[in-house]
């Protein structure tokens, strides 16, 4: 079972239109009619990650909101350890994958841009909760 995030010492649950998933919860915002734009908010739960995966139909920008957020980021073949507020440029076909490494859930903010984007783009190379999709 997944918990709610915790902003600001604020619990609350995931949003009833949110989807869950092993590591946290997402929630779609907009998507464009012909699928070219769509942005979405991710909840990262602590000590959880998303799947290292690249997309070959979309670039993603990500932004970290949390001046308090502590993760580790892989782009690419390089893996950094970073806090605070951050801007991610993801281009298309770049490995990539974060996890939370905080005492409290990860936000970001994502957009997701070019010829179709949708969940049946990611391609997963390494998936720590493949047994539980």
């Amino acid at each position: 079972m997944v918990c709610g995030c915790n902003i600001n010492g604020f619990a609350f649950p995931p949003p009833k239109e949110a989807t869950v998933t092993p590591w946290g919860w997402w929630i779609e915002h907009f998507c464009a009619d012909d699928y070219s734009y769509r942005s979405k908010t991710l909840c990262i739960e602590c000590g959880h990650q998303i799947s290292v995966q690249y997309h070959k139909e979309r670039s993603e920008l990500w932004y970290i909101p949390q001046e308090n957020g502590y993760y580790e980021l892989t782009l690419g073949e390089e893996k950094s350890i970073l806090r605070g507020k951050r801007k991610i440029d993801i281009p298309v076909g770049f490995v990539h994958s974060i996890k939370n490494m905080s005492s409290i859930p990860l936000i970001i903010y994502e957009t997701q841009y070019g010829k179709r984007c949708s969940e049946s783009d990611i391609v997963r190379i390494h998936d720590p909760y493949a047994d539980k999709r």
